[in-house]
């Protein structure tokens, strides 16, 4: 392994290359090098945080790139699919921290989108950038400029009743423009309105 040696340029490019494509394990592999003394080369490149490519993340560090609380995240794993391992970081000692893999990772996201905001994930900040997530972050971004937007009355009928005709919250997402959690709400709201009946069909 190479140790205290200057990169050449062509060190460097495959660097740049392959950041956020391969985990810092396999670029310090194909260069010879610590995975360490490639997390300082790549922070003086400026190429962004060393989770871009590393292959695991806690549940710590993909709450902050989420915009989400290290307990979201965890409560992803143990009851929403999310693939993750505890590790006990000292001999005898209770505390770890969940470490996910930056794969597996990626596959809940793409397959459980309604969980979070997209906007709040900065571009690259995973290390890549698939046409899902740009498609994602330029929904939420649609959706969020009618967050305050009110429901007209017509809306809530509407919506109503396709919901008891049992239309999937996916689908009506797309006909009102609106979030996950905004139709969530309307509907509970509407319920416990109690006052207003719309007929089923």
């Amino acid at each position: 392994m190479v140790r205290g040696k200057d990169y050449s340029q062509k060190e460097i490019k495959y660097i740049e290359k392959y950041w956020g494509i391969k985990s810092i394990k396999e670029i310090a592999f194909g260069l010879n090098r610590s995975r360490e003394s490639i997390k300082q080369k790549a922070k003086r490149l400026k190429l962004g945080g060393i989770l871009n490519a590393d292959e695991y993340l806690s549940a710590n560090q993909i709450g902050q790139i989420l915009g989400k609380q290290a307990k979201t995240i965890v409560e992803w794993v143990k009851n929403k699919g999310l693939k993750g391992k505890y590790k006990i970081m000292a001999q005898g000692k209770e505390k770890g921290v969940w470490r996910i893999k930056l794969d597996d990772l990626m596959k809940w996201l793409k397959n459980n989108q309604k969980w979070y905001d997209a906007r709040k994930i900065i571009p690259y900040s995973l290390g890549t950038e698939p046409k899902w997530l740009r498609e994602k972050r330029a929904s939420d971004r649609k959706q969020w400029k009618r967050k305050f937007e009110r429901w007209t009355r017509r809306e809530e009928e509407l919506l109503y009743n396709m919901h008891m005709n049992g239309k999937p919250y996916k689908e009506l997402m797309k006909i009102f423009d609106r979030s996950y959690d905004s139709i969530e709400k309307k509907l509970k709201r509407i319920r416990d309105r109690k006052t207003v009946i719309f007929s089923k069909g």
